[in-house]
């Protein structure tokens, strides 16, 4: 007889939901870093747009105008670009506890999954034991019609 986790199928389902859960924080994780990667640019074309805002300031004041509405664009972009950033790591957060909670399940059927087999081996190995106990008492004369009758099928 071959040992049969009960449970087999439960373990297979955590394990299925933890890579699909690992899946979807991986898409996150990569939202997450293509909108870091906005801020950055962003951040890049604000101090731009100041660095030209200053510009016009001391040499084109007629522009100066343009040049803070751009700057302005440029600055609430960014805002918005934090806010998605600060969302986008929520959700991350949300995804990687989740993550966590089904390696904590998972985990609770693999070590119950190996308590079981040890148990199983422990009977087959009293089993095959007592097999052998019935033999050894056999050869030696010890009850030897009685261990005879039940090696060989009869009573």
């Amino acid at each position: 007889m071959s040992f049969k986790f009960r449970l087999e199928t439960n373990l297979h389902l955590a394990e299925q939901k933890r890579k699909a859960i690992e899946g979807i924080l991986a898409q996150q994780i990569r939202t997450l870093k293509k909108i870091e990667k906005q801020k950055k640019t962003q951040a890049g074309l604000l101090a731009q747009a100041l660095a030209g805002q200053k510009n016009a300031c001391l040499t084109n004041p007629k522009n100066l105008d343009s040049w803070q509405k751009y700057s302005q664009e440029q600055y609430e972009k960014l805002l918005q670009l934090e806010n998605e950033l600060q969302k986008q790591l929520e959700v991350v957060e949300a995804s990687k506890q989740k993550l966590f909670q089904c390696r904590i399940e998972e985990e609770k059927f693999k070590k119950l999954k190996e308590k079981q087999l040890r148990i199983y081996m422990w009977e087959e190995l009293k089993k095959e034991q007592n097999v052998i106990d019935e033999i050894a008492q056999g050869r030696t004369g010890i009850n030897g019609d009685i261990s005879r009758d039940r090696l060989e099928g009869t009573k």
